[in-house]
C-alpha cells in the first residue's frame, strides 16, 4: 500500500539521497503568484467586480519583472517539482462563469515542500526582493 503523505512529483524529482532542488527565477516568482492568490483568494470574477488594480504590476516592473512574464514556464516547473498542485485546469469550451469564478483555493495547493521552500525563500531575503508577503 502507498503511503498518501509521499508527494510523488518530488519523489520522481528526488532521485538519490543526495539531490540538487534547483529553481530559476520564473520558479520563485510563481511559487509568490500562487503564494499570493492563495492569500487574496478572490476569484477573476471578484476581481474584475471590485475593480481591482493591477496586482502584478509592481512585481513586472521590478527587478525580476521578466520572470514574473514567463507564467507558464515558472508553474509548470514548481508543479513538476512538487512544490505545488494544479487542482483545476479548465478545459475548451467550459463557461467562463464557471471558470471565472473559481477562488484560487480551488485551483492552486502549496505542497508541504512548497511551504518549505517558501520558507528557505523568505531566510535567504529572494522571497522579498520578488515581492513575496513576508
Amino acid at each position: 500500500m502507498a503511503d498518501k503523505r509521499i508527494n510523488h512529483a518530488l519523489r520522481q524529482h528526488v532521485t538519490s539521497a543526495s539531490f540538487a532542488l534547483v529553481l530559476g527565477s520564473t520558479h520563485i516568482a510563481a511559487l509568490v503568484r500562487i503564494d499570493t492568490e492563495l492569500r487574496r483568494n478572490k476569484s477573476l470574477m471578484e476581481e474584475i467586480r471590485d475593480k481591482d488594480p493591477d496586482k502584478w504590476h509592481e512585481a513586472r516592473s521590478g527587478p525580476h519583472g521578466r520572470a514574473f512574464s514567463h507564467n507558464a514556464t515558472g508553474m509548470s516547473g514548481v508543479i513538476r517539482r512538487g512544490l505545488v498542485i494544479h487542482l483545476h485546469q479548465s478545459h475548451p469550451g467550459e463557461p467562463f462563469d464557471e471558470w471565472g469564478n473559481r477562488k484560487p483555493d480551488e485551483i492552486w495547493e502549496i505542497t508541504d515542500a512548497g511551504q518549505l521552500v517558501i520558507g528557505l525563500l523568505k531566510e535567504s531575503g529572494l522571497w522579498a526582493e520578488y515581492g513575496g508577503q513576508v
